[in-house]
């Protein structure tokens, strides 16, 4: 499996979404349901986050950043909202 084809099976059905925002250094992943609360990151964890999403960007090469985030994003919601 590539790392294109892993990336875009976790946006299936993912349930999230995923604000970034590099200026601010924030980063909001929401449930879509509304169930659970928002996961926030800010300063150096948002930055960190933001960054790690890029290289995957760059590396996966056939994928939307929103694909990228998501797929970055969803062992923070499994983790906290599970």
């Amino acid at each position: 499996m590539t790392l294109t084809e892993i990336i875009k099976a976790s946006n299936v059905d993912p349930g999230i979404t995923v604000e970034c925002d590099a200026s601010f250094a924030t980063v909001c992943i929401s449930d879509d349901e509304c169930v659970q609360e928002d996961i926030f990151m800010q300063g150096d964890q948002a930055s960190e986050f933001i960054e790690n999403c890029r290289r995957l960007y760059d590396e996966a090469g056939d994928v939307t950043m929103t694909e990228v985030e998501i797929h970055c994003a969803m062992p923070y919601a499994e983790n906290l909202w599970n």
